[in-house]
């Protein structure tokens, strides 16, 4: 089985995740950000996560691959959610997450910024998204109070499970992977329970946050 991914993009991590938890065999396969073709060749569009199982199933939807692969691998962990609050959170967090890592993941060299091409065209494309990177960086020191609320709800969320010790759910997942992104930018402030399980969780699922 293999996984085409970023390592930025919360959505591949997704996959990751549930790999990690359940310690499934997937080769990943880090596309640089700048190669279309590949992408394009698979699935008819520069999109990831793609997921092949190797004998004619590909997907692109990350719940969707978590839901494949949680039922094709050993006792399924996940339970079916119906959470909108959960789905608030993310559309609330996703500018905020912008505004951070739009600017940061590509100087941290992970593996789809490695080429300066790469680097460049990431640039090219997201600059516009939070009116210019340089912007979004002075931006920060006002971002530390409403992104440390966003946290606060983060933990409010995820309930008794902040112990880690709960079977997994798509709430941790969901929330796993969007707040790893934040975890480049040194200044912000987090809620020691919802560092405590961010750390946790990423020794759980062999997922590494990026303040590692």
């Amino acid at each position: 089985m293999k996984l085409y991914a970023y390592d930025h993009c919360p959505f591949c991590t997704r996959v990751r995740f549930i790999t990690g938890m359940k310690n499934i065999p997937i080769d990943v396969r880090y596309l640089l950000w700048d190669d279309e073709q590949t992408p394009v060749q698979l699935v008819g569009k520069k999109s990831v996560p793609i997921f092949d199982d190797g004998e004619g199933t590909l997907l692109t939807d990350s719940l969707e691959i978590v839901a494949w692969l949680d039922s094709h691998w050993a006792e399924p962990l996940l339970q079916a959610e119906n959470r909108p609050e959960v789905d608030a959170w993310l559309n609330d967090a996703m500018l905020p997450l912008q505004k951070i890592g739009y600017p940061r993941w590509p100087t941290l060299l992970l593996p789809e910024f490695q080429a300066a091409s790469a680097r460049d065209a990431w640039k090219a494309a997201k600059q516009a998204e939070i009116n210019g990177f340089d912007e979004a960086l002075a931006e920060t020191p006002a971002l530390v109070e409403p992104v440390f609320a966003l946290f606060e709800r983060a933990e409010a969320l995820l309930g008794d499970a902040i112990d880690a010790r709960h079977p997994v759910s798509y709430t941790e997942i969901k929330l796993f992977t969007v707040l790893r992104g934040f975890t480049c930018e040194p200044s912000l402030r987090w809620p020691l329970p919802l560092r405590k399980w961010l750390d946790l969780r990423s020794r759980h699922s062999a997922v590494p946050l990026f303040w590692s």
